[in-house]
């Protein structure tokens, strides 16, 4: 393909430029293509599979239920694991790549630095970089697909470069280090070191958690990631009707977590469930978080053997409070932890969206328009944005689903936008800025009264501490508020102009 060279091409023309070959990047792509749009998707990478690409540590892996992880047009019903690994995964989305034709519309390894909005032509220019080369991109429309969980954010410690150790951040792993018979000192105890902290206790001689805030853990004899048997394999693959209400089950499942959100109820199974497989009463305690069950992401897949590892020997769950880092370890209020190598495990910056990527229209840059609290209509369109779609955008998160029925909810909203665009023969598509406030306004009051205010801070929330990541329903609503575009809710440019 033409977008596969080396050399950077010559400036093209698309329908529709997709920014991120990841979930949501490659869900536009095969339904843009569908639908009659030329596309071109530009990934930083260097391949699809968006954060299942990027995240590589020892034992990374999906905490939703595998049946539930797939597209609803391509299932997989022979997944390895009830909650799969991040090779399989990777592996089920470079499929889907290649069986839908889409490596001959992309271009990997090329990162889009700008993208721009000319009010006279229609036409989004979007700059692309590639090692020491750039060249430009014209689209009619763009689609942000960008995700959340690949811009590691470090911690601010007083004192984090002066460690002399090995340090590196959980979501950009150096396999190159040895960790067998080292002391490991881990910052973070959320889902990411919940996933690799038991393969940590079987090498390090000695392994301290440091934990600022306990965590729910769904755990349990069903929450175990058992091995999928041979009989459930063929019997999904065979009979694909058992598979689908399989995962319609599971679906459903989650749909009712979310109504148990903040109940007491939910709250005493839960603790009952971390009292079997944790003994001892004074790691119980550290383990027993003060706030409402579903402030915080309820953590599963592993859950059960990250309680059994911190229980290990050579394991230490550290809860004193991190006074600085030092030459030779972590101190905290109750002493020095040494350490050969520090792990950050402090989770990804999940509010800058499009950043580091510029995009302007009429002078206004998005990240000025969103200032500190990025804001979306469902998720996806930005008034004063023409032409210009987000996938997982700001409030389109989940903290108990499968975040593909959110993107593939998305992406057939904006396929349609797009469509009614190309029959108005309209020149541009962007959301009214009345129906856009209006519909914030109440999202943000639905979400003031949600268990997800309900706590001082977590990464659902701003720096304000406005819930710009969930949205504030069931997957269901969303799914019937984005199953047909309000065309009224829209401005339409002047007939005639149409580029797509």
């Amino acid at each position: 393909s033409l977008f596969l060279l080396s050399a950077m091409p010559s400036p093209q023309r698309v329908d529709v430029l997709i920014v991120g070959g990841g979930v949501g990047g490659i869900c536009s792509a095969i339904k843009l293509q569908q639908a009659g749009f030329s596309v071109l998707i530009v990934e930083k990478g260097a391949g699809f599979g968006g954060t299942w690409r990027w995240n590589t540590y020892p034992g990374c892996g999906c905490d939703v239920v595998s049946m539930n992880y797939h597209f609803s047009f391509e299932p997989k019903f022979d997944w390895k694991q009830k909650f799969a690994k991040q090779p399989e995964i990777l592996e089920y989305f470079e499929a889907v790549g290649k069986k839908y034709g889409l490596y001959d519309c992309a271009q990997f390894n090329t990162e889009v630095v700008s993208c721009s909005f000319n009010s006279g032509s229609k036409i989004w220019t979007s700059e692309l970089k590639q090692g020491g080369s750039t060249r430009t991109v014209q689209a009619s429309a763009v689609i942000a697909a960008t995700g959340l969980l690949h811009n590691p954010t470090w911690p601010s410690i007083e004192g984090l470069e002066s460690f002399k150790g090995v340090r590196f951040h959980a979501n950009q792993w150096d396999h190159n280090v040895d960790l067998e018979g080292k002391r490991v000192a881990v910052i973070g105890s959320g889902a990411t070191a919940t996933q690799f902290v038991p393969h940590l206790a079987e090498k390090a001689s000695q392994l301290t958690v440091c934990q600022r805030t306990p965590n729910y853990y769904m755990c349990g004899p069903d929450a175990e990631n058992v091995v999928t048997p041979a009989w459930q394999k063929w019997l999904y693959t065979t009979f694909p009707l058992l598979g689908k209400l399989q995962r319609l089950s599971g679906f459903l499942v989650g749909e009712l977590l979310l109504k148990c959100f903040g109940t007491k109820l939910l709250r005493r199974f839960v603790l009952h469930r971390l009292s079997e497989i944790v003994k001892d009463r004074d790691l119980r305690r550290k383990l027993t978080p003060d706030y409402p069950i579903g402030f915080k992401r309820v953590l599963i897949g592993e859950s059960n053997n990250y309680l059994r590892a911190l229980q290990k020997p050579n394991v230490t769950l550290e809860t004193a409070g991190i006074v600085r880092i030092v030459d030779k370890g972590i101190e905290t209020q109750s002493g020095v932890v040494d350490a050969d190598v520090l792990i950050c495990s402090t989770g990804f910056s999940t509010t800058s969206y499009v950043a580091p990527m510029k995009v302007e229209c009429n002078g206004m840059d998005l990240q000025s328009y969103w200032k500190t609290t990025p804001r979306a209509y469902l998720g996806m369109v930005v008034p004063g944005f023409p032409n210009f779609f987000l996938i997982y955008g700001p409030n389109s998160n989940l903290g108990h689903n499968s975040i593909i029925f959110m993107i593939e909810c998305q992406v057939n909203y904006i396929v349609q936008l797009l469509q009614t665009k190309r029959k108005k023969n309209a020149a541009t598509v962007q959301v009214r800025e009345d129906v856009a406030s209006g519909f914030n306004e109440k999202l943000q009051g639905e979400l003031a009264e949600s268990v997800w205010a309900k706590g001082s801070k977590s990464w659902y929330m701003n720096e304000n501490g406005l819930i710009t990541q969930n949205w504030s329903g069931t997957c269901m609503r969303y799914w019937w508020h984005t199953l047909w575009p309000r065309t009224q809710d829209f401005d339409w440019g002047v007939a005639g102009q149409s580029a797509l």
